[in-house]
Protein backbone atom coordinates (compact mmCIF):
# COMPACT_ATOMS: atom_id res chain seq x y z
CA UNK A 1 0.00 0.00 0.00
CA UNK A 2 1.46 3.32 -1.08
CA UNK A 3 0.02 6.69 0.07
CA UNK A 4 0.39 9.12 -2.51
CA UNK A 5 -1.07 12.32 -0.40
CA UNK A 6 1.30 13.53 3.03
CA UNK A 7 -0.54 13.59 5.90
CA UNK A 8 -0.38 17.66 6.28
CA UNK A 9 -2.84 17.69 2.66
CA UNK A 10 -6.09 18.82 3.93
CA UNK A 11 -9.33 17.93 2.56
CA UNK A 12 -13.38 18.08 3.31
CA UNK A 13 -15.60 15.27 2.17
CA UNK A 14 -19.41 15.42 2.36
CA UNK A 15 -21.04 12.88 4.39
CA UNK A 16 -24.43 11.11 3.37
CA UNK A 17 -26.26 10.48 6.46
CA UNK A 18 -28.98 8.00 5.97
CA UNK A 19 -31.34 8.51 8.99
CA UNK A 20 -33.03 5.10 9.79
CA UNK A 21 -36.82 4.96 9.37
CA UNK A 22 -37.41 3.25 12.83
CA UNK A 23 -34.92 3.94 15.26
CA UNK A 24 -34.78 7.79 15.96
CA UNK A 25 -31.49 9.93 15.69
CA UNK A 26 -30.08 6.61 14.03
CA UNK A 27 -28.38 6.17 10.64
CA UNK A 28 -25.72 4.95 8.35
CA UNK A 29 -23.03 7.98 7.55
CA UNK A 30 -21.90 6.70 3.62
CA UNK A 31 -18.98 8.98 1.73
CA UNK A 32 -17.75 8.98 -1.94
CA UNK A 33 -15.14 6.92 -2.73
CA UNK A 34 -13.34 6.55 -5.88
CA UNK A 35 -12.38 2.70 -6.38
CA UNK A 36 -10.00 3.05 -9.45
CA UNK A 37 -12.32 4.40 -12.10
CA UNK A 38 -15.48 3.27 -10.28
CA UNK A 39 -17.58 6.08 -7.84
CA UNK A 40 -18.77 3.95 -4.99
CA UNK A 41 -20.99 5.07 -1.36
CA UNK A 42 -19.41 3.60 1.10
CA UNK A 43 -20.54 3.10 5.00
CA UNK A 44 -17.46 5.77 6.99
CA UNK A 45 -16.36 2.59 9.70
CA UNK A 46 -14.39 4.42 12.52
CA UNK A 47 -15.10 0.37 14.04
CA UNK A 48 -14.06 -1.58 11.52
CA UNK A 49 -10.74 -2.50 11.15
CA UNK A 50 -10.75 -3.61 7.34
CA UNK A 51 -12.14 -1.55 4.18
CA UNK A 52 -14.20 -4.13 2.50
CA UNK A 53 -16.50 -3.98 -0.95
CA UNK A 54 -18.92 -6.36 -2.65
CA UNK A 55 -18.04 -9.23 -4.98
CA UNK A 56 -19.45 -6.77 -7.85
CA UNK A 57 -17.07 -3.97 -6.73
CA UNK A 58 -13.77 -6.24 -6.33
CA UNK A 59 -14.56 -8.30 -9.68
CA UNK A 60 -12.26 -5.81 -11.91
CA UNK A 61 -9.36 -6.22 -9.29
CA UNK A 62 -6.50 -8.60 -8.93
CA UNK A 63 -6.72 -11.26 -5.71
CA UNK A 64 -4.82 -10.13 -2.72
CA UNK A 65 -4.17 -11.54 0.27
CA UNK A 66 -6.89 -11.74 3.16
CA UNK A 67 -6.49 -10.07 5.77
CA UNK A 68 -5.09 -11.70 9.02
CA UNK A 69 -7.72 -10.57 11.26
CA UNK A 70 -10.89 -10.00 8.49
CA UNK A 71 -13.42 -7.41 9.40
CA UNK A 72 -15.74 -9.02 11.84
CA UNK A 73 -17.35 -5.98 13.35
CA UNK A 74 -16.53 -5.12 16.55
CA UNK A 75 -18.34 -7.76 18.43
CA UNK A 76 -19.48 -9.94 15.63
CA UNK A 77 -18.53 -12.71 13.72
CA UNK A 78 -16.16 -11.99 10.36
CA UNK A 79 -17.81 -11.00 7.61
CA UNK A 80 -17.06 -11.44 3.88
CA UNK A 81 -15.86 -14.86 1.92
CA UNK A 82 -12.19 -14.36 3.74
CA UNK A 83 -11.01 -13.14 0.30
CA UNK A 84 -9.52 -10.21 -0.67
CA UNK A 85 -8.99 -8.15 -4.24
CA UNK A 86 -6.50 -5.05 -4.50
CA UNK A 87 -7.61 -1.77 -6.14
CA UNK A 88 -5.00 -0.03 -7.25
CA UNK A 89 -5.55 3.21 -6.07
CA UNK A 90 -8.81 4.32 -3.79
CA UNK A 91 -9.49 8.21 -3.25
CA UNK A 92 -11.06 9.77 -0.77
CA UNK A 93 -11.41 14.08 -0.97
CA UNK A 94 -7.81 14.62 -1.52
CA UNK A 95 -6.53 11.08 -0.04
CA UNK A 96 -4.96 9.13 -2.91
CA UNK A 97 -3.69 5.51 -1.48
CA UNK A 98 -2.47 3.39 -4.13
CA UNK A 99 -2.57 -1.00 -4.23
CA UNK A 100 -4.72 -1.04 -1.51
CA UNK A 101 -6.54 -4.09 -0.26
CA UNK A 102 -10.02 -4.45 -0.12
CA UNK A 103 -11.98 -7.35 1.75
CA UNK A 104 -14.49 -8.98 0.07
CA UNK A 105 -18.02 -9.37 1.68
CA UNK A 106 -20.60 -11.47 -0.51
CA UNK A 107 -22.67 -9.97 -3.22
CA UNK A 108 -24.71 -6.88 -2.89
CA UNK A 109 -28.07 -8.67 -2.38
CA UNK A 110 -27.15 -10.99 0.55
CA UNK A 111 -23.06 -9.37 1.96
CA UNK A 112 -22.82 -6.24 4.19
CA UNK A 113 -22.87 -2.67 2.70
CA UNK A 114 -19.31 -1.81 1.18
CA UNK A 115 -17.33 0.26 4.20
CA UNK A 116 -14.26 2.35 4.63
CA UNK A 117 -12.38 1.26 7.61
CA UNK A 118 -9.44 1.58 9.82
CA UNK A 119 -6.91 0.78 7.39
CA UNK A 120 -7.24 3.39 5.26
CA UNK A 121 -8.48 5.97 7.67
CA UNK A 122 -5.85 5.06 10.76
CA UNK A 123 -3.04 7.61 11.53
CA UNK A 124 -5.58 10.83 10.28
CA UNK A 125 -7.05 13.64 12.28
CA UNK A 126 -10.92 13.27 11.10
CA UNK A 127 -13.01 15.84 12.06
CA UNK A 128 -16.45 15.41 11.93
CA UNK A 129 -19.50 17.93 11.20
CA UNK A 130 -22.44 16.37 11.26
CA UNK A 131 -24.78 19.05 11.58
CA UNK A 132 -23.18 20.30 8.48
CA UNK A 133 -22.67 16.84 6.79
CA UNK A 134 -19.14 17.35 6.52
CA UNK A 135 -15.51 15.57 7.15
CA UNK A 136 -12.38 17.39 7.82
CA UNK A 137 -9.29 14.92 7.08
CA UNK A 138 -6.15 16.36 8.10
CA UNK A 139 -6.89 19.95 8.96
CA UNK A 140 -5.10 21.84 11.38
CA UNK A 141 -7.43 23.83 12.87
CA UNK A 142 -7.54 24.72 16.84
CA UNK A 143 -9.38 22.59 18.94
CA UNK A 144 -11.06 23.42 22.77
CA UNK A 145 -9.16 20.80 24.15
CA UNK A 146 -6.25 18.17 23.01
CA UNK A 147 -7.27 14.35 24.25
CA UNK A 148 -4.85 11.47 23.33
CA UNK A 149 -7.01 9.36 20.94
CA UNK A 150 -7.10 5.59 23.06
CA UNK A 151 -7.13 2.57 20.73
CA UNK A 152 -7.90 -1.16 21.26
CA UNK A 153 -5.13 -3.25 20.21
CA UNK A 154 -7.31 -3.68 16.69
CA UNK A 155 -7.09 0.15 16.32
CA UNK A 156 -10.85 1.16 17.45
CA UNK A 157 -10.81 4.64 18.99
CA UNK A 158 -12.50 4.71 22.08
CA UNK A 159 -13.81 7.62 23.90
CA UNK A 160 -14.02 8.55 27.22
CA UNK A 161 -18.07 9.46 27.92
CA UNK A 162 -19.02 11.83 30.83
CA UNK A 163 -22.74 12.67 32.42
CA UNK A 164 -24.04 13.66 35.53
CA UNK A 165 -24.21 10.69 37.09
CA UNK A 166 -21.31 9.17 36.26
CA UNK A 167 -18.51 8.19 33.21
CA UNK A 168 -17.88 5.01 30.64
CA UNK A 169 -15.61 4.12 28.19
CA UNK A 170 -17.16 4.10 24.75
CA UNK A 171 -16.26 2.99 21.13
CA UNK A 172 -16.39 5.77 18.06
CA UNK A 173 -18.07 3.55 15.78
CA UNK A 174 -19.50 6.00 12.55
CA UNK A 175 -20.46 2.35 11.19
CA UNK A 176 -23.15 0.95 13.97
CA UNK A 177 -26.61 2.63 13.03
CA UNK A 178 -27.66 2.17 16.77
CA UNK A 179 -25.45 3.12 19.58
CA UNK A 180 -26.26 1.44 23.47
Amino acid sequence: MNTTSPLRDSSMVDLHIVHDAEVDGAGEVLVEVMIGERLCRLVLDTGGATSQVTAEIARPYPAGEPPREPGRGLFGERSGEHRAVVAPRIRLGQITVSDFPLEVAGTAADGPPPLLGLDFLSGRRLNFRFSDATLDIDVDTPVEVARPLLTSRRGHPHVDLEWDEGSARGIWDTGAGVTI
